[in-house]
């Protein structure tokens, strides 16, 4: 049974069923059901396109599968949508099956970000998209404020990566914007953040506070609260990057860093 257009839910269990039967050929519907945890007659029918999951079984599902969190949302939004019958609710639900849509095709793996890894490798994607983009190793060194060598370095490796393609007036990013996987602990994700917390301290000595934005709070939280947190802090800073990272006539490079972590010790949950 091929999947309908929207039901990604299906792809995924597909792709991990088949998954399991490269590595065991005798691998069944059986086993999966069993690793899964679930009746073997039920993820028959969400298969066979007879029965889509309850929401509850659907994050059950993402957990057993190890899903990463976009992948996650989207499994779980695609089901949503199939069940949904009001049709404003349905509207509501395809745009944000969407915007994951674009960040998963977007998201860059762990091996890939580690070759461009520095934060000029990503401003320069960026700059060559402005309504009037640097069109020359030297322009882009102003900008910046660094190095040719460096700016030559960061074009040699997202050339090589196709990250960038050259063309005759310049250069043209082959992705609007490109995101990492953000629940895998990596030293280049680490240090590609301590690159930024860097300029950032250097943007708030040195920039008038006309072109900068600081905010800092302390508030409580309890800590069984944390994915929800982040998930809000995830769903603004793609309301924001929707809103005013797409428009024309761009003529900066800017970054937004928002920063949540402990000023506390973390207590162990007993």
């Amino acid at each position: 049974m091929k999947p309908n257009e929207n039901q990604h839910y299906r792809d995924i269990l597909f792709q991990h069923f088949e998954k399991k039967k490269i590595r065991n050929s005798r691998y069944s519907l059986r086993a999966f059901a069993r690793d899964l945890e679930v009746p073997v007659s039920r993820l028959s029918d969400v298969f066979t396109g007879k029965k889509s999951p309850s929401l509850p079984m659907a994050t059950h599902l993402a957990l057993k599968m190890g899903l990463g969190t976009l992948q996650k949302d989207l499994f779980i939004t695609s089901i949503q949508l199939e069940k949904e019958k009001i049709q404003a609710r349905k509207s509501l639900v395809e745009k944000r099956l969407e915007l994951i849509q674009k960040k998963v095709q977007s998201q860059w793996t762990l091996e890939h970000f580690e070759l461009v890894s520095k934060w000029l490798d990503h401003a320069i994607c960026v700059a060559i998209s402005l309504d009037k983009p640097p069109k020359t190793p030297e322009q882009l060194a102003q900008m910046f404020g660094v190095d040719v060598a460096e700016v030559n370095a960061s074009l040699e490796k997202l050339l090589a990566q196709n990250d960038i393609v050259e063309t005759a007036d310049g250069w043209m990013a082959t992705e609007a914007t490109s995101t990492t996987p953000d629940d895998k602990p990596s030293l280049a994700i680490r240090q590609f953040h301590s690159e930024i917390l860097t300029k950032a301290k250097a943007s708030l000595a040195n920039d008038p506070m006309e072109v900068r934005d600081f905010t800092s709070i302390i508030f409580s939280v309890n800590t069984q609260e944390l994915p929800i947190l982040k998930k809000r802090i995830a769903e603004m800073r793609d309301q924001l990057m929707m809103e005013f990272g797409s428009t024309k006539d761009c003529d900066a490079v800017y970054d937004l860093s928002l920063v949540l972590f402990p000023i506390s010790e973390i207590k162990e949950n007993k």
